[in-house]
C-alpha cells in the first residue's frame, strides 16, 4: 500500500470479482472499475492528495491493480480528479454534491464539464483518467458521475473525510470500463502547496 500524503485503512483483492460489493472494513474503502460482467478492485496501490494553489484547490484519488506483481506492463491505473474553488481551503467542515459528465480529455473538439444543477458551487472540474499499457486510448468517452465528497476536517494543516462516488460510462483512458464505485475515506497532512 502507498501511503504518499493521504491514508488508507487497508488493501483488497486486484483481480476482476463476480461480486457486486465485497466485504470491507469501516475504514478500508474501495475503487472499482467494472468491465462487462467483471469488477477489477484498484486496492494495490492507493492514494489521496489535496494541492492548494492560488487559482484551485486539486483533489486527486489514485488506484492501481497490479494482477501479476513480478510482470512488467500488466498494472491498470485509475485516476480521479476534483478540481475546487481554492476558497474551500481551512472553511470547515462541509459536504460537496458531485454530478454531472466528463468526457475524454482527448476528445476534439471537447465539450465542457458539465456539472448538474445539484453539484456544489466549489466543485469546478471532475475528470478522470485510466492507463492499461497494452490497450489502445480511447478517446470518445463519455462517464457520467454523481457521489459526494464528504470533509469532515478540513483545516490549513489537515484534511480528513470521504469521497463516495459512482460512474455510468467509461472513464477517460485505455481502459475505462463501464461502470466506476469508489468510497473512500482519507486523512491528509500535511496539505500539498
Amino acid at each position: 500500500m502507498d501511503l504518499h500524503d493521504g491514508t488508507f485503512g487497508g488493501c483488497g483483492d486486484s483481480g476482476p470479482s463476480d461480486d457486486p460489493e465485497p466485504p470491507r472494513g469501516p475504514d478500508i474503502g474501495t475503487i472499482r472499475v467494472r468491465y462487462g460482467e467483471h469488477w477489477r478492485d484498484f486496492n494495490d496501490t492507493r492514494r489521496v492528495q489535496m494541492h492548494h494553489q492560488d487559482t484551485v484547490t486539486d483533489f486527486s484519488v489514485f488506484g492501481e491493480s497490479d494482477p501479476i506483481p513480478d510482470a512488467e506492463d500488466d498494472e491498470i491505473g485509475v485516476s480521479l480528479r476534483i478540481a475546487l474553488d481554492p476558497a474551500i481551503r481551512n472553511s470547515g467542515p462541509a459536504t460537496l454534491t458531485l454530478a454531472g459528465i466528463a468526457w475524454g480529455q482527448d476528445r476534439m473538439p471537447r465539450p465542457p464539464p458539465q456539472g448538474s444543477l445539484a453539484q456544489s458551487e466549489a466543485v469546478r472540474d471532475v475528470s478522470s483518467a485510466t492507463l492499461c499499457n497494452w490497450m489502445p486510448r480511447e478517446i470518445d468517452t463519455e462517464w457520467h458521475y454523481t457521489g459526494t465528497l464528504e470533509l469532515e476536517t478540513n483545516t490549513d494543516t489537515e484534511v480528513k473525510g470521504r469521497l463516495v462516488l459512482t460512474g455510468l460510462g467509461s472513464l477517460n483512458g485505455s481502459c475505462g470500463g463501464d461502470e466506476t464505485s469508489i468510497d473512500v475515506p482519507f486523512s491528509i497532512a500535511p496539505l500539498l502547496n
